[in-house]
C-alpha cells in the first residue's frame, strides 16, 4: 500500500513517528468492504476485564477484518509486513473506520496498561502492542488530523499516506498519546494495523 517515499519523522526516547506517501497507484478507492457493513458503534478491548465494550471515546463507524480474511487483505498484510519489517503473524487484523463530520477519537494510548486487571487476559493473545500504523484511505475536506499532544505534532490525513509510531514499553514516557481531531467537513476513512510482541491469535 505504501512504499518508502517522502516522509517526515521524529524520534523521542526510542519511539518514532513517520509519515510516508505511497505511489499514485496506491491511492485508489479503498472503501469497499467486500460486502461487509460498518458498525454504527465501534467496539474496543475492555482493559478492566479483557473483553469488549462500546468505545465512547471514538465517534466513528468501523469494522474489523480477520488476518488473511480474503485475498485483498492477505496481499495488503504481506506488503505491510515487508514495509514495517515485522512478522505478518505478529499483526492484529485490519480495522477500517469512517469518520463523518463531527466524529473524532479522543487522545489515548494504544498499548495495554499493565496496571489494568484485564491486561493479563489481553496479553495471552499475542503480548503487548508495540506499534501502530494508521493509513489514510480518504481525506476529509477539513479537519480530522491525527494529533500527538505530548510532542505538539499534527499529521494531516492525506489520502495515500499514513503515520507509523512505535512504543517499546507500555508507559506514557513513550510520548505516544494520540487522537483523531474532529472532522469538520467531508469524511475521513482510515485503516489501522496494530503490531504485537509475538504471534497474534
Amino acid at each position: 500500500l505504501m512504499r518508502p517515499g517522502r516522509r517526515t519523522a521524529f524520534a523521542a526516547g526510542g519511539e518514532h513517528v513517520e509519515e510516508r506517501r505511497g505511489p499514485p497507484e496506491s491511492r485508489g478507492d479503498h472503501r469497499e468492504s467486500h460486502g461487509r457493513t460498518l458498525s454504527d458503534s465501534v467496539r474496543r478491548i475492555e482493559r478492566q476485564t479483557g473483553g469488549e465494550v462500546l468505545n465512547v471515546d471514538r465517534t466513528s463507524e468501523g469494522m474489523f477484518f480477520e488476518r488473511g480474511e480474503n485475498e485483498t487483505v492477505r496481499q495488503l498484510e504481506q506488503r505491510l509486513a515487508l514495509l514495517l519489517r515485522w512478522p505478518l503473524e505478529f499483526g492484529e487484523g485490519l480495522q477500517i473506520l469512517r469518520y463523518a463530520p463531527g466524529a473524532q477519537y479522543r487522545p489515548h494510548y494504544d498499548y495495554f496498561d499493565p496496571g489494568e486487571p484485564g491486561t493479563p487476559t489481553i496479553l495471552k493473545r499475542g503480548g503487548q502492542r508495540v506499534a501502530t500504523l494508521v493509513m489514510y484511505l480518504q481525506e476529509p475536506e477539513k479537519g480530522g488530523a491525527t494529533t500527538f499532544p505530548d510532542v505538539g505534532l499534527e499529521v494531516a490525513p492525506v489520502r495515500g499516506t499514513g503515520v507509523f509510531f512505535s512504543y517499546d514499553h507500555p508507559d506514557p514516557a513513550t510520548r505516544t498519546l494520540h487522537g483523531g481531531a474532529p472532522v469538520v467537513a467531508g469524511e475521513k476513512w482510515v485503516a489501522t494495523k496494530w503490531l504485537r510482541e509475538r504471534e497474534f491469535r
